[in-house]
């Protein structure tokens, strides 16, 4: 019959588990230490850096209970059309830390993206999502990219050149302005002046010649006026081409005449305010009363609506 153990035997295997793993884990450290690699990554992640650049898979993936949505592997030619879709963009910022790449160490995403080395690594120790692109988010295989820190070396160098070459451009361009368009700036100057006067006095007498021109019109128009109030009418004559003409309907408003007898004649000046149509000197034609009052009052000129001649108008019996 085996008896359990003593208390002190349990607290010894406990303690001697505890060395173990202790033991265990400096051990591990220092030998990831010895590799370059630094504590918090898995074994899949830090194989990442040290092997290829093909993204890892799930275990599930791995044994093809999933399918899988990792992109597959890029040869040397897929990897260039990656890099230089990244190019065409013009990117010229980490978008982890938001600072230029300049000369640190970059990854090439199998979707065209790029990052700072450490910036991807520190990100994808404290992420707790999938191996992904950190731009789109998306499972990518990523690859370290010689050619793009070349490029951004470059580039970076141009833009500085550029810069200095634009500051020393500008500062002589300045300098250069002073020195030969001091004369040009005061000859156009005067010219301009000159150009303004003269435009203003042209317009000065644009508005007096308008002036006198609508003056000798008024003129005109009154002389025309008084002409056509003054000269003699013969309304019998008037009013018996008015019975022939025998017209139906206003010219104005197309509403037909009420013809009260058999002959019209002139209204007489105590009968003038009951009649409603009227006769023109001109053609003797029949108006409403009140359309030809409305149209003298919206015409241009005081014609007749039927021939475009001058007219007196004079009220009719015997027609509404």
């Amino acid at each position: 019959m085996r008896h359990a153990p003593s208390f002190s035997a349990q607290k010894l295997l406990k303690n001697l588990s505890g060395s173990i793993a202790t033991a265990s884990s400096a051990l591990m450290s220092h030998n990831l230490h010895k590799m370059g690699l630094k504590p918090g990554f898995s074994v899949v992640q830090k194989a990442r850096f040290t092997t290829d650049s093909q993204a890892p898979s799930t275990r599930a993936e791995r044994m093809k209970l999933v399918p899988s949505v990792i992109p597959p592997p890029l040869n040397d030619e897929e990897w260039k059309k990656a890099e230089l879709r990244w190019i065409v963009r013009e990117e010229r910022h980490c978008p982890i830390c938001l600072q230029r790449f300049g000369s640190s160490e970059m990854l090439c995403s199998s979707c065209s993206h790029a990052v700072h080395k450490d910036c991807f690594v520190n990100w994808i120790s404290q992420s707790k999502t999938r191996w992904c692109c950190p731009v789109c988010m998306t499972p990518a295989n990523m690859r370290e990219s010689p050619f793009l820190k070349s490029y951004m070396c470059t580039s970076a160098a141009r833009d500085i050149q550029a810069a200095i070459r634009g500051y020393f451009g500008r500062r002589c361009c300045r300098a250069l302005r002073k020195r030969s368009t001091g004369v040009l700036v005061t000859e156009l100057g005067r010219a301009a002046n000159n150009m303004n006067s003269y435009l203003l006095d042209q317009r000065v007498k644009l508005d007096s010649e308008l002036g006198r021109l609508q003056k000798e019109l008024d003129e005109t128009n009154n002389l025309f006026e008084a002409f056509m109030a003054t000269r003699t009418i013969s309304w019998i004559s008037v009013i018996e081409k008015t019975r022939q003409r025998q017209s139906k309907a206003c010219p104005i408003c197309f509403e037909n005449f009420d013809y009260k007898g058999v002959f019209i004649s002139l209204a007489s000046d105590s009968e003038k305010d009951a009649c409603t149509v009227s006769t023109v000197s001109c053609c003797s034609a029949l108006f409403h009363s009140d359309c030809l009052d409305v149209y003298e009052s919206v015409a241009d000129r005081a014609v007749c609506p039927c021939c475009k001649s001058g007219f007196i108008s004079h009220k009719v019996e015997g027609v509404s």
